[in-house]
Formats: C-alpha cells, structure tokens, sequence
C-alpha cells in the first residue's frame, strides 16, 4: 500500500452483511428481481466479487435474506400505525394505510417479491406461509371483536384480503382520493362482519 493511502476499515460481519442487502435492495428496486446477481451484488456494494459468497451461499440466499428484511420491516411499520389503536375499524384503517403506502411507492421491493414465480421454491414457501399468518391474524382481530366461527373469520379474512387489490385496482384506474376508497372499503368490511357477527 502506498504511503499516505488511508486503508478502508473493515466491515463487521452484520455490519458486511446489512450492506449486501442494501445493495441488492436497490438493485431489485431499479432494476427487477431478474437482475440481482451476485457478481452484480458485489459491483453494487464496491466489492470483490468473491465476498458476497462469504455470507450468502447464491442469488437464491440472497432472494431470502431480503425477503425476511423486507417483511420485518413492512411488519414493525405497521406495528408502529397499530399503536394507541383500539377499534377494529381503526386498527383495519391503520394496516390498510401502510399497505397503500406500498402500493403507492410502486408495490417497492416487497411487492417485487411477492409476484408468483419469482425466486427459489423456499421463497414461495415462506410467501404462502406469510399469506396463512396473516389470514389468520386478521381472523383473530375479527373473533375478538364478534362471536364468530374460525372458518367464518377466516373467510371475512380472505375476502378483505382478496379484495385490497381491486382498491387499489380502482384508486389507479378513476384517480378517486385515497382517503374516500379506503373509508368506504372499511365500511363494508365492518359491515359484512356485523351482519355475521348477528
């Protein structure tokens, strides 16, 4: 090493690894699942090429490792919106907020991750996983608040679900305000629920 050339500190290994994920990230993000390649990783994060198979075996493990970073973070955002929030309808306008929120920045690298067909088996695996939990989640936010069946929440789950796509389906197509389209969606969900909660 030249004189006087200042040396790079090295990067703790969570330190390394939080870094790889940043640049697959923004590669994913500008360019598409499709383009994430580990030599592409390395070129993205300043690196040897050689390096990011330090801490992910393939492209495969790197898909994964994001994906359980982008799902952590959807989760704490919305865990953040659910604070101080006790209702059914307020808790129902604070989750379906974060979630337009994505659908608003363009679906974002979680968005990219969840369309079928993309990534390794394991992915798919953990995307019908998170989809059960989640029904399930909302099931259980529906049996606290009415006398209901399992199956008949679960259900009212799977069609709140279903139905969160074609809101936004909507919004794209008429440009009506967000704010109205997300009220009256609520409106019926909590409805419906009355109505089978009787």
């Amino acid at each position: 090493m030249p004189r006087g050339a200042a040396k790079r500190p090295r990067l703790k290994r969570a330190d390394r690894e939080a870094s790889l994920i940043a640049a697959a990230s923004k590669i994913v993000a500008e360019r598409g699942v499709e383009a994430l390649t580990m030599e592409g990783l390395a070129a993205e994060a300043g690196i040897n090429k050689a390096l990011p198979y330090r801490f992910f075996a393939n492209r495969d493990a790197v898909l994964l490792a994001l994906w359980d970073h982008e799902t952590a973070a959807f989760d704490a955002r919305v865990e953040q919106e659910l604070v101080g929030k006790e209702s059914l309808e307020a808790k129902l306008h604070a989750i379906l907020g974060v979630w337009l929120d994505r659908v608003d920045e363009g679906g974002g690298i979680l968005g990219r991750l969840e369309a079928p067909g993309v990534g390794p088996p394991e992915l798919e695996r953990r995307r019908r996983e998170r989809t059960a939990g989640i029904l399930e989640y909302f099931a259980g936010l529906f049996r606290e608040e009415y006398r209901i069946t399992r199956q008949e929440a679960v259900t009212a789950a799977a069609v709140l679900g279903s139905g969160a796509p074609g809101l936004a389906a909507l919004r794209a197509h008429t440009g009506w305000p967000r704010k109205r389209l997300a009220n009256t969606f609520i409106r019926l969900c909590v409805g419906a629920l009355d109505e089978i909660g009787r």
